[in-house]
């Protein structure tokens, strides 16, 4: 398992909840990569919420999306459904 620093999401948005536009559009092209990978892969997430997408540092202060918590996924089918 990959050792990451950072801080989850929901701790990112604890004090307001607010995330500014030049920073919210990285996160979620960052979160909609990570799915996108994993649905490339046939894996659904099934528990995509803040506390399972962690923020780290890159090398340009911009953030570095890692999605968590793939203990409920499941295998997508060929159809585009869930596979048990």
């Amino acid at each position: 398992m990959e050792l990451l620093h950072g801080v989850p999401l929901r701790a990112y948005t604890a004090n307001g909840g607010r995330v500014l536009p030049s920073r919210a559009a990285p996160i979620l092209k960052g979160i909609l990569s990570g799915l996108a990978a994993a649905h490339d892969r046939g894996i659904l997430h099934g528990d995509l919420k803040p506390s399972n997408v962690f923020l780290m540092r890159g090398t340009d202060a911009a953030f570095v999306v890692k999605l968590r918590d793939f203990g409920i996924a499941k295998n997508l089918d060929t159809a585009g459904g869930t596979a048990p």
